[in-house]
């Protein structure tokens, strides 16, 4: 195995193990929580979410450039002291802001519940923000197995933490300051770990650096800003114009579920190299490289969106409870939404610093996604939220590419391998309309006693079909993935 694919396998094992534990987390508060409380952690989150793509000013995908352009390690710890030093003022200072707007969010929110969590409203942008950065860091220094030690043992100190609190009912105020405690602490050894690594940085500012990070960050920073606002505009909507209940049941229902893992951990050392061949002049080459790992994306992504879509009634039941059915119709959108994660779609974008390009495409999808939202609230009710979302999903894609195409003067249909992605879509297509009507028939006749049995062997039977057909494909696309 090749070290670029040895390291997107030990980081997709990461993935799959500590987002697991996440989703375990989701469950046990979803399940042993009441709706009220849970609703409140959402609504923790997302001020978090919003709070964290500001302060963070595209810093995060900065990390992959300017710690891969160049082997002098001193160049890179003058990029390490800039990171951090500014990272931590930025904490402090949104720290200071989010106290002083607490008034505000919990106004917003009609939850006066928020001023007793002021703790976790204000820590964990700070935490988001270099929690989101760790695998980048570690990925660039080669240190996957201190990135997989660090996820897998957080996962699962916050899992336990979870799942005391579920068993014994113990204090939600309780939980949440564990809950924040222990992000705390993780943060803090990251910044020990990655002073160990790197040789040691330093509290500095380095004026030239910092003009030279922000010309590359702010714009990608304001496309983050622009595209986060995109992805929790519906839940902010929901949140102004029903009731914290209904918040809750929607955003586990459009909670985006894990299945992009591959994607990411292939994109994480894909980026690198995409960018080490744009710079060698080599352009054709990294469209190719990032055409196959499109394709092994699709096979897997496509596959999981068909049997979300198919069986979402048993897996809101496994996942949440069934007081959470209600957000069924919801959950199926955010299915179809999620095909868009088969890949990065601005990562040419990104590797030829066309960052700006970015920002004009997240204006644009945040502007289709508001009017969407409130046209489709109003003759659909809160399924055309998500309807909104999906639709303005696709728009920025679309827009993606024609930039793209522009960029690197191909036509629009020769920077992705179309053809073959189509064919995979229809297959799964194919499968979930043959297999969605045996499985309804089957439940028909035999009758629900036999509901989860028949879920069960439907959805063996679907993976080891789906299996046979695609090894094959798969195995060769990952042969020429390691070529590179």
């Amino acid at each position: 195995m090749s070290s670029l694919s040895k390291s997107a396998f030990w980081l997709t094992v990461s993935k799959i193990v500590t987002v697991g534990i996440n989703m375990l987390i989701v469950m046990l508060l979803s399940r042993f929580r009441s709706l009220e409380e849970y609703g409140t952690f959402s609504q923790i989150n997302i001020v978090n979410t919003v709070a964290t793509s500001i302060i963070a000013i595209g810093l995060p995908s900065g990390i992959n450039y300017f710690l891969n352009r160049t082997q002098d390690d001193a160049k890179k710890r003058d990029f390490l002291s800039v990171y951090f030093t500014g990272g931590t003022l930025l904490g402090v200072i949104t720290a200071l802001l989010l106290g002083i707007l607490l008034p505000f969010i919990v106004g917003f929110f009609k939850n006066s519940d928020l001023y007793y969590y002021w703790f976790a409203v204000i820590l964990l942008p700070w935490i988001t923000l270099f929690n989101s950065s760790s695998d980048n860091f570690f990925v660039s220094y080669g240190k996957i197995n201190h990135l997989i030690f660090y996820r897998m043992s957080y996962g699962v100190l916050l899992m336990i933490t979870a799942g005391i609190f579920s068993a014994t009912k113990g204090s939600f105020y309780l939980y949440m300051i564990i809950y924040i405690g222990l992000q705390v602490i993780y943060v803090l050894v990251l910044y020990y770990l990655i002073f160990r690594i790197s040789g040691g940085f330093q509290i500095k500012f380095n004026i030239s650096l910092i003009k030279e990070v922000l010309a590359y960050c702010i714009p990608l920073g304001i496309a983050s800003i622009i595209s986060t606002l995109n992805i929790e505009l519906d839940k902010i909507i929901v949140s102004g114009a029903f009731d914290t209940e209904t918040l809750a049941v929607y955003t586990n229902a459009a909670k985006e579920l894990p299945l992009n893992m591959l994607t990411v951990s292939i994109l994480t050392v894909v980026l690198p190299k995409m960018v080490l061949l744009v710079n060698n002049k080599k352009q054709d080459d990294a469209l190719d490289l990032w055409g196959i790992s499109i394709r092994m994306s699709a096979i897997i992504i496509c596959f999981a969106v068909a049997v979300l879509f198919v069986f979402a009634e048993p897996i809101i039941t496994i996942l949440y409870s069934e007081k959470y059915l209600v957000g069924a119709n919801i959950f199926k959108i955010y299915s179809i939404t999620s095909l868009v994660k088969i890949t990065s779609w601005g990562i040419m974008l990104n590797s030829t610093k066309n960052t700006k390009k970015l920002l004009n495409v997240s204006v644009l999808t945040l502007l289709c996604n508001l009017i969407l939202n409130f046209l489709l609230l109003w003759l659909l009710g809160i399924n055309g939220i998500a309807i909104a979302t999906l639709i303005s999903e696709f728009v920025g894609v679309v827009l993606k590419l024609y930039f793209t195409a522009k960029i690197t003067d191909k036509k629009l249909l020769q920077l992705i391998p179309c053809k073959k992605l189509l064919i995979i879509l229809g297959v799964n297509i194919l499968f979930a309309l043959v297999f969605s009507t045996g499985y309804h028939l089957l439940i028909k006749i035999l009758s629900d006693r036999w509901y989860w049995p028949i879920t069960i062997a439907v959805g063996f039977i679907w993976l080891f079909l789906y299996l046979c057909l695609m090894y094959k494909p798969f195995k060769n696309l990952n042969r020429k993935f390691n070529n590179f």
